[in-house]
């Protein structure tokens, strides 16, 4: 949804997830070449969190890099029922750091502990993935 609307020269100012009481998101990126790069997500993200101004990106418990996979997992807290949280908060930080993710998948339930690994192409025609968002 995000790569749709930046293709027609639009940027999603918020993108709401609620009713999912846990989930984790994964953002695979097309550059992901070294540990420096993994360390900078880590620490940067990290970063971003701390000085969070208005509660920004306080909904991940967590960021982990499966440099394997090319991937960003970024786990959420638990969320309260009639919560939301703003995923476009996680793919702006991530343009911040200098990273562009090519989709974003949400794992919920059984599928929070398996990583991302069909690749989204151009002309794919979609996402091969339940829970998946081509941008």
């Amino acid at each position: 949804m995000d790569r749709a609307l930046r293709d027609k020269g639009f940027v999603a100012g918020r993108m709401e997830l609620s009713g999912v009481p846990h989930f984790r998101l994964e953002a695979a990126l097309d550059h992901l070449c070294c540990g420096m790069c993994d360390r900078s997500i880590n620490e940067r993200m990290s970063f971003l969190k701390a000085r969070g101004q208005g509660g920004q990106l306080k909904w991940i418990e967590s960021v982990s890099v499966e440099h394997e996979h090319k991937t960003v997992v970024a786990y959420a807290r638990f969320l309260e029922p009639g919560k939301t949280d703003d995923l476009a908060e996680f793919l702006s930080g991530l343009n911040y750091l200098g990273f562009e993710p090519r989709s974003l998948r949400i794992a919920i339930g059984e599928h929070m502990q398996h990583p991302l690994e069909a690749p989204v192409g151009p002309g794919s025609g979609g996402s091969p993935n339940p829970g998946e968002l081509n941008h």
